[in-house]
């Protein structure tokens, strides 16, 4: 370590004298640190979270009380010192906090099914001042998978009490973590499916990754089929960038089958789009899956 991490060994022997500016940016570059972290710098990070209650109280101690909990989802070998003070944090008055520590509990993997069952609870959080607390926790439950599913019926009424509502949001989609959780978990129930309809129907942002999600949950094919379709060739829609355009054709032509007629359909409709860039991607897509129509 010593020859190999002499950046580490600097910030641990420095870290007790440091500003918190500088604490900040040692926990972040931790957490950042694309390589295992060496037990030493593991110690560190569990040692100062464990006595660091202080900064949840000052609001410009913000910053290392980000990096302070991120970097606690890179303690892998030292998880049963550091899930108990995130599980904590779960609880904290102040939103981010509790945020933050759900994130990391699913960066660092977990499978105590009370603690699961109390990021499922911050489903919940969505009004006031705790507007985006429910966005970490579908974030949480997307890092920690299948054994999730234990949440399902708190995900279904966020999504059916809050999130497919037409005026919740603004301009912000609050459907944008949704269809990922739903991927990591594995979850292919009706309610699940149906929710991701919605989301393609309402033509949000997310109804993207709902049409990809459709796909790679082998969702029934003529409801998917015609939920992409539509999202597709609807009232024209921005999709961004051409990565974008393709991930949905490709999606299409996953869930309907290479040569169906839908999907002909969908391609002669965006030959004629207006962007040049989408009108030519459709183009080839018509000519590799149907050259005998061209």
């Amino acid at each position: 370590m010593q020859q190999e991490y002499p950046w580490i060994l600097d910030a641990i022997a420095n870290f007790a004298a440091a500003s918190i500016k500088q604490k900040s940016d040692y926990l972040e570059t931790f957490y950042r640190h694309h390589l295992p972290l060496p037990l030493q710098a593991q110690e560190l990070i569990c040692d100062i979270a464990a006595q660091s209650n202080s900064f949840e109280k000052n609001d410009a101690h913000g910053d290392l009380s980000y990096w302070m909990i991120q970097a606690l989802s890179r303690c892998q070998a030292l998880k049963p010192r550091a899930i108990p003070v995130l599980r904590a944090l779960l609880y904290s008055d102040i939103w981010y906090i509790r945020s933050y520590a759900a994130v990391s509990l699913g960066k660092i993997g977990i499978d105590d099914t009370e603690i699961i069952s109390r990021i499922g609870d911050l489903l919940s959080d969505h009004e006031g001042h705790d507007d985006y607390v429910y966005e970490y926790a579908l974030m949480a439950l997307t890092h920690i998978g299948k054994i999730g599913q234990q949440e399902l019926p708190k995900i279904y009424d966020l999504a059916y009490s809050y999130i497919l509502d037409e005026n919740s949001g603004g301009w912000h989609d609050p459907g944008q973590y949704l269809p990922d959780c739903l991927v990591s978990m594995e979850v292919r129930t009706p309610e699940a499916f149906e929710i991701l309809y919605s989301l393609a129907r309402q033509r949000r942002y997310s109804g993207y990754d709902a049409c990809l999600a459709l796909a790679l949950l082998d969702a029934p094919d003529e409801e998917s089929r015609l939920a992409i379709a539509n999202y597709i060739c609807g009232e024209h829609f921005d999709f961004g960038n051409a990565k974008k355009l393709h991930d949905l054709i490709n999606a299409l032509i996953n869930v309907a089958g290479p040569g169906h007629p839908l999907i002909e359909q969908c391609l002669r409709h965006l030959s004629n789009d207006y962007d040049e860039e989408v009108a030519c991607i459709a183009k080839e897509y018509l000519l590799q899956q149907f050259p005998e129509n061209i």
